[in-house]
């Protein structure tokens, strides 16, 4: 009877175990930031990038901008989670345009046709 009790201790921690790698793994690796999130630096990024060039964008062209970037947001049609995650992460992090465009190695920075 101990040696099955003493198995069962053993499996439950082994399924925990598990469980917690699979919780690790998602939140590390798979799970993508927002598409608000996503779609606030671009939008700061995009208007830097005016600024710098000594063009204002006006709030209407803002609102345009991550209104448009929010309806793209998400993993396009042929792209996989892990893809989608490693890029969203990019633009979520992304201060200058060239970041930007790096991410966008795996598809388009800003928006899908």
């Amino acid at each position: 009877m101990k040696v099955l009790k003493t198995a069962a201790i053993i499996i439950v921690s082994l399924i925990g175990l598990v469980a917690a790698a699979v919780v690790v793994f998602w939140w590390g690796w798979i799970r993508a930031p927002s598409s608000q999130a996503v779609c606030s630096n671009v939008v700061k990024v995009f208007t830097t990038e005016a600024k710098r060039r000594g063009k204002a964008m006006p709030q209407l062209g803002v609102d345009r901008l991550h209104k448009q970037c929010i309806a793209n947001a998400g993993p396009g049609k042929y792209e996989g989670l892990v893809p989608y995650a490693r890029r969203a992460k990019c633009m979520a992090r992304a201060d200058s345009m060239e970041a930007l465009e790096q991410c966008g190695d795996s598809g388009d920075a800003v928006a899908r046709p």
